[in-house]
């Protein structure tokens, strides 16, 4: 694994990040307009015709749906996997706190604390994981 050097600002991370969720979700979108678009169909006054029109329009309404809760997930998965990358990324720097800290004062408060929130981190991704 190769390293590179952290060019940019956090807006333009988060702003690179945001946009390539839109884009994930843009193909989604366009089946969802089209979707609502065949839930449009005008009802013919014959009973047959009627039944099976009613049943195409429920179940284009349910694929609607299902579309729409798989961009949600969709986007939900994106801020997970940002939110674990950012703890990854916090990590390193914590633990060379920690260890700088340490040469200062073996076990003091300021060492108990950057050990408390880098648990909570491993926490974090732990669960994010599970």
């Amino acid at each position: 694994m190769y390293q590179e050097k952290n060019i940019g600002t956090v807006d333009i991370h988060v702003s690179d990040y945001q946009r390539m969720i839109d884009n994930r979700g843009l193909p989604v979108e366009k089946r969802i307009e089209k979707e609502s678009h065949l839930s449009v169909i005008p009802v013919p006054v014959e009973k047959a015709a009627g039944d099976e029109l009613s049943w195409l329009n429920v179940l284009c309404q349910e694929t609607s749906e299902n579309v729409q809760e798989l961009i949600n997930l969709q986007k939900a998965l994106f801020e997970l996997e940002e939110t674990n990358l950012r703890n990854r990324t916090e990590l390193q720097p914590l633990d060379d706190a920690i260890a700088k800290q340490q040469v200062i004062e073996k076990d003091g408060a300021v060492v108990q604390d950057l050990r408390a929130r880098r648990q909570d981190l491993i926490t974090s991704l732990i669960t994010s994981v599970t």
